[in-house]
């Protein structure tokens, strides 16, 4: 899976223990650089934007942190002529065709992904944590996750849990997650995305962590629409089998249609997410 994000891109090599996917994921561990501090294990773009006097991930210290020694704070630079994103990565970003290759080796299946985070997105941006599990090349994807923040300030430390959606049966051979504090082409400058706490869920029985019930998302072949009756508002977004989000919008209460004919045939998955960005609900759907 190619995840291509619209910023000013450094490479920054790394490579992991066999069995930690989030490693350092409290944050409590950095590493100075001179003129900036940089998370252990996660690759930023501070090596680029420093130079310019912009640090785009940031140590967060104080009430900025939910537990331990500290948190990150990704912000959103501007750098020469364009806005640099704040990203952390547990993968390789590759200057070149500008994307985040690679990953850390892994072989689990968890059930969700989680963290702590504060936000404050500017304009219609809004940030993301997202978690792949990839074959040993990193072309396939065999499980996503995707949080969104809301468009909204986030003052205070809020609880966030999204399910893995698996694409196939497969056993993974590597994880990556990738943090921005803007959305990828939409960055807007000062957006500022906090995050600590990140972890991976386990449940055996296969209960995920906080869903709202009675969604329904069925598509219709014949006019091409996707159809969703939620229980409340949520944030709708469609991901095709490569891990690709290819469709986010709003969701009222009730009954919600959106026409969809420029999708290809396949499966997709989608995730609706309820304002507070607490709640969740996942499943999958087939254009043919």
């Amino acid at each position: 899976m190619k995840i291509i994000y619209s910023l000013l891109f450094v490479i920054t090599f790394y490579s992991a223990a066999f069995s930690q996917a989030l490693p350092n994921q409290s944050f409590d561990n950095w590493t100075n650089a001179g003129s900036y501090d940089d998370p252990d294990n996660w690759s930023t773009l501070n090596a680029a934007t420093s130079g310019f006097g912009a640090i785009t991930a940031q140590k967060a210290t104080g009430n900025d942190v939910h537990t331990g020694a500290a948190a990150i704070k990704l912000v959103t630079l501007f750098v020469l002529i364009q806005n640099a994103n704040g990203i952390a990565t547990t993968g390789t970003i590759n200057v070149g065709n500008q994307t985040i290759d690679g990953g850390i080796p892994y072989t689990l299946r968890p059930d969700s992904l989680t963290g702590w985070y504060k936000c404050d997105p500017q304009g219609a941006d809004y940030g993301f944590v997202d978690f792949s599990l990839l074959n040993a090349a990193g072309t396939d994807t065999v499980g996503f996750a995707h949080f969104q923040t809301p468009n909204a300030a986030i003052n205070t430390y809020t609880y966030f849990s999204v399910p893995v959606v698996y694409y196939n049966a497969n056993t993974p051979a590597l994880s990556r997650c990738v943090m921005s504090s803007s959305a990828g082409f939409t960055s807007v400058l000062n957006s500022v995305l906090i995050v600590d706490d990140v972890d991976l869920v386990f449940n055996p029985d296969g209960i995920r962590e906080p869903v709202f019930g009675n969604a329904n998302v069925l598509y219709k072949a014949t006019s091409g629409k996707l159809i969703v009756n939620s229980s409340k508002r949520a944030s709708l977004s469609v991901i095709d089998m490569s891990g690709k989000m290819v469709f986010n919008n709003m969701v009222n209460e009730g009954t919600s249609e959106f026409t969809l004919t420029d999708l290809t045939e396949g499966i997709y998955a989608f995730i609706l997410t309820d304002d507070a960005a607490s709640n969740i609900s996942s499943g999958k759907f087939i254009i043919q």
